[in-house]
């Protein structure tokens, strides 16, 4: 990795993909499929139909190859990761097996879709719409401002750590929403 990427980027908004290969330190190709694996880089087109990223998309691939060369992880277990200091209007995250993650921050809307037996620690992520999608027996922590929609399959839990304006429940299974007052709510609530 340049040296720029390690003490900061150079003063400007977008960057060109031989540039972002060249402080990021990987071949443009590896760059494509990052792309393709993780939703939170997408570069636009310039009128010239050239990849243009954007210092936040620039920050992301730095991170992703900070897990995959430095902290050893792999594609598939990326979903054992750490998001910190997240300020994006929209993050989706995609857990499949027994991956944790934890996040802080800021966004908008959060989507999270689990698949089997993973935790997922996003209380510390500021954040107004929460998503979840649950199918297996995972735990979520989250603190939506103002709506949340929980559907779950199987018996996983979404533990608030703040009470949402709105809260829209799908269960099947022994699935259940624990509220930040200790109460639990379980299938088909609608407030």
């Amino acid at each position: 990795m340049n040296d720029a990427a390690q003490g900061g980027l150079p003063p400007k908004l977008y960057f060109r993909i031989g540039e972002v290969a060249e402080l990021v330190g990987v071949e443009p190709h590896v760059l494509r499929y990052w792309e393709r694996e993780f939703r939170s880089i997408r570069p636009t087109k310039s009128a010239k139909g050239q990849r243009v990223y954007s210092r936040r998309d620039v920050e992301n691939l730095m991170r992703v190859r900070e897990l995959l060369y430095r902290e050893g992880f792999t594609i598939a277990g990326v979903g054992d990761m750490s998001l910190e200091n997240i300020d994006q209007p929209d993050l989706k995250i995609t857990v499949a097996g027994a991956g944790n993650v934890a996040a802080s921050g800021n966004v908008k809307r959060l989507e999270l879709q689990v698949a089997g037996a993973s935790d997922a620690k996003l209380a510390g992520l500021a954040v107004d719409r929460v998503a979840v999608h649950i199918a297996g027996s995972s735990q979520i922590d989250v603190a939506p401002k103002d709506d949340l929609e929980a559907n779950i399959v199987g018996s996983g839990t979404v533990m608030l750590h703040s009470e949402p304006k709105n809260i829209e429940t799908h269960i099947i299974g022994s699935g259940r929403i624990i509220h930040p007052d200790g109460s639990v709510s379980g299938n088909n609530r609608h407030i």
